[in-house]
């Protein structure tokens, strides 16, 4: 647990870009194959949307007015993530 504790004080001295740099490394050795196509999709998912969005194919809608429309359809009940 003190070897822990020296690399964490270690990574804490870096820079912010080296601890952000450091972290992806980390979380990145931690995921799974499964977890790693997944992020993989989402990724290509996120940028095919906004090309889209770029080229005028799609609009956008306020948050305000979805959380609004979730709100009429749905109530006013919170859902806890995770649950």
């Amino acid at each position: 647990m003190a070897r822990l504790q020296e690399i964490r004080d270690e990574a804490l001295r870096l820079t912010r870009r080296q601890r952000m740099k450091l972290a992806q490394e980390l979380h990145d050795s931690v995921m799974t194959a499964e977890e790693r196509e997944i992020e993989q999709a989402w990724i290509e998912e996120a940028q095919r949307r906004l090309a889209a969005w770029k080229a005028g194919e799609t609009t956008t809608i306020p948050a305000e007015e979805v959380f609004a429309r979730l709100r009429e359809k749905y109530g006013r009940t919170r859902v806890r993530a995770g649950r």
